[in-house]
């Protein structure tokens, strides 16, 4: 098999179709084992310029697809991930707005036109991004437990424009009946008017159930107009717990206006972690009694507490959902066919498995700050049949693919001088849009 080691090198940009013939080097490859790509296209993201390129591994051409523009002609740099939805015509990636919010963004991938995804999400600094099913726990955690979301909270003034009130989400968990638990923290804060009450934003949709704190009213506020759930408090109230238990495993969704608080003659609203209107979602039955999410984006990113998280990605609104909080810090993200994860800590490959919690130590890898890690599909025909990751190595200049159990190098093919590949996708070639699009032409 002739892998040319030179189309990254060589990367210059071009019009669509005018690719650049590579010079295969095969001399420069230091191999442990026979790679699975014979018939590949790699895209690979240069994020601190936004460019997008391509190389065809089987023929040696490479050609750069152009920077990620939007509409008005900006360039988007600083963008970090690539994931690809098979049979689509673009790739996502996330451009960091800062440590705390990022935004998807869709890069056509035969023209570099990029859109962007919605709104910014409530999580910053993504470091990798990869698209599959997940695998998930069956049995429900609580808040504090397995199923911690990054911390919510906020404060609130009162009607002459004092900060009052701090309301926080403590706790949520999915409980084994069905229903899910949503606990809140109100305090009083010291200068403040006394809360008069205070409303949780909830849909039409959602159902109360028994467990919630008492003395509620569900509606439309009559004092503000606000929609949700409602609790007036006592006059000597300083501070305590509200629990609102509904009917369904609701996934947990970000909101401006997502809490209310009343002291005097107006109210203020504030940004709060609520319950959204979609279900968790839970795909084919795993063999070990876990299930499997529906394919989705998911990504490695920081809360605004510095803390990281592996997240999931809404494709369509950009929204993320914390699924678990990481103890590592990570460059880069894949997924597995088990629906687990694999990324890189410094140098060690590691697994997260999101149906036990856990980050596991694979093994030590050849080479440091590893980018681009993304999983390739082994070939059948190959006589020694290996699941492997392919990744750059940003300090070394490498391309290479690594063993996903073992973490040893299987292949390393040179040199990368003109793009600094952050982030990487492999595809079989009948796959590639590009050869789509060309095959369409003569059609």
């Amino acid at each position: 098999m002739i892998i040319c080691t030179s189309c990254f090198s060589l990367l210059r940009t071009t019009a669509f179709g005018a690719m650049i013939a590579c010079v295969p080097a095969l001399a420069n490859a230091q191999s442990s084992g026979e790679s699975s790509a014979p018939d590949s296209v790699i895209y690979g993201l240069d994020g601190t310029t936004g460019t997008l390129v391509r190389c065809d591994l089987s023929t040696g051409d490479a050609s750069d697809v152009g920077a990620a523009t939007l509409s008005n002609g900006t360039v988007l740099t600083g963008l970090n991930g690539l994931a690809y939805q098979p049979s689509s015509t673009h790739v996502y990636s996330m451009w960091n707005l800062n440590s705390t919010s990022a935004q998807l963004v869709r890069i056509h991938m035969t023209t570099g036109q990029t859109t962007m995804v919605s709104s910014p999400m409530a999580f910053g600094n993504v470091s990798g991004l990869t698209y599959g099913q997940a695998l998930l726990p069956t049995s429900s955690a609580s808040c504090g437990d397995d199923l911690a979301l990054p911390a919510s909270s906020t404060i609130l003034a009162d009607s002459d424009g004092v900060d009052a009130y701090d309301i926080a989400l403590v706790e949520f968990g999915y409980n084994s009946d069905g229903t899910s638990s949503w606990t809140y923290r109100v305090s009083e804060l010291a200068g403040g008017k006394d809360l008069s009450h205070w409303d949780l934003a909830l849909d039409p949709s959602h159902v109360v159930v028994d467990g919630t704190t008492s003395g509620y009213d569900l509606g439309i506020d009559g004092s503000t107009g606000y929609f949700g759930i409602k609790w007036d408090v006592e006059e000597d109230f300083t501070g305590g717990s509200f629990t609102i238990v509904l009917d369904q495993h609701y996934l947990p969704t970000e909101s401006s206006t997502g809490v209310l608080a009343k002291g005097g003659p107006s109210a203020d609203l504030g940004e709060m972690m609520i319950p959204s209107v979609d279900l968790v979602t839970l795909g084919e039955q795993a063999e070990d009694d876990s299930t499997l999410s529906d394919p989705s984006l998911f990504a490695i990113a920081s809360s605004d507490d510095g803390a990281a998280w592996l997240v999931q990605i809404d494709h369509t609104t950009g929204n993320a959902t914390p699924m678990q909080q990481l103890e590592g810090t990570y460059a880069n993200l894949s997924i597995m066919p088990d629906g687990t994860f694999v990324a890189s800590h410094g140098t060690e490959l590691r697994s997260i498995d999101l149906s036990t919690g856990s980050e596991t130590a694979i093994g030590q890898l050849s080479y440091d700050n590893l980018d681009g890690l993304e999983y390739r599909t082994p070939d059948p025909t190959s006589d020694d049949i290996v699941d492997e990751l392919w990744g750059y190595s940003s300090s070394d200049h490498q391309l290479i693919t690594v063993n996903a159990h073992t973490a040893s190098t299987i292949n390393a093919f040179g040199s990368i001088s003109t793009h600094n590949i952050s982030a990487l996708i492999v595809m079989d070639r009948d796959r590639d849009p590009a050869l789509r699009l060309i095959a369409s032409l003569f059609d």
